[in-house]
């Protein structure tokens, strides 16, 4: 899902239907990015974006909050 990838910053998004592309990706993810730093990326992006938190706040401001 391209919306939760950052491209080269937590991981890459592949052109869509290019092979060569997925090819250029795989191989930039293996052998040329920094494990670590995409590792870390990835974590602070599913804290900050899809935390149970965040997603119940996400629906409430969608549905509206039923407590008011």
């Amino acid at each position: 899902i391209p919306e939760m990838i950052d491209h080269r910053k937590n991981g890459y998004v592949a052109e869509y239907q290019n092979a060569q592309d997925l090819a250029d990706g795989l191989r930039w993810t293996l052998f040329e990015s920094d494990s670590e730093i995409l590792s870390a990326n990835a974590r602070r992006k599913v804290v900050e974006e899809y935390a149970q938190e965040k997603v119940a706040q996400q629906y409430r401001q969608i549905y509206g909050d039923e407590r008011k």
